[in-house]
């Protein structure tokens, strides 16, 4: 994971690919943080990508492991 925080809005929705290499992170340690309940998701109606993660999710939990 990475060490340098994030420069995100709260409002940015990233899906979870984008999310992992902001995170310094592998997208399947993502997946398995959602499903572990550790990351909240969100889903699009439309498009390819419908999960998507919030910015302030990500800096909610950057904070907490660091």
């Amino acid at each position: 994971m990475t060490t340098r925080r994030p420069d995100l809005r709260p409002d940015d929705r990233l899906p979870i690919g984008e999310a992992a290499k902001v995170l310094g992170l592998h997208r399947n340690t993502i997946t398995r943080y959602i499903k572990a309940g550790v990351l909240k998701y969100g889903l699009r109606r439309h498009g390819r990508h419908a999960k998507f993660i919030l910015g302030r999710e990500i800096l909610r939990f950057f904070d907490a492991k660091m």
